[in-house]
């Protein structure tokens, strides 16, 4: 083998263990849930959801793909193929708390319309509702 081969082949054989590595760090699981993380936020429901309607801007700023933990009454539990949605909110309120469960880490019986519960989750934003996704229902 001449030199410009052997160049050839480390160059190659450099780029295929470089594309092996972002391959591994593009297709990563991603954590199923925010059970172990700490919450950097914790709020009521209805003080978190008053934050964003009083100035979103600025609640963007701070909470968004911030862990935050929120203490609310359950309104309403929607569920599809993958994923359960519960709705924390207060009796009257326009806007709550969407809180976004992997079906395979919850079972919507979990749930009960009226009961008081903790969640932790990742802040998305506010679309009428204030976003959490990835939840976790707290131990305490």
């Amino acid at each position: 083998m001449n030199r410009k081969q052997i160049f050839v082949l480390a160059g190659a054989f450099l780029a295929l263990i470089i594309l092996l590595l972002a391959l591994k760090w593009v297709f990563r699981p991603a954590s199923k849930t925010v059970q172990k993380e700490k919450p950097e936020f914790i709020f009521e429901a209805s003080a978190l959801v008053k934050e964003f309607e009083t100035d979103e801007q600025t609640a963007n700023t701070l909470y968004l793909d911030k862990i935050i933990e929120v203490s609310g009454t359950v309104d309403d539990i929607t569920e599809d193929e993958t994923v359960i949605i519960v709705t924390l909110k207060d009796p009257g309120s326009i806007s709550g708390i969407l809180c976004s469960f992997d079906k395979s880490t919850v079972a919507s019986e979990n749930f009960e319309k009226g009961e008081k519960i903790d969640v932790k989750g990742i802040c998305t934003g506010y679309l009428m509702d204030v976003v959490l996704t990835k939840c976790a229902v707290t131990d305490e």
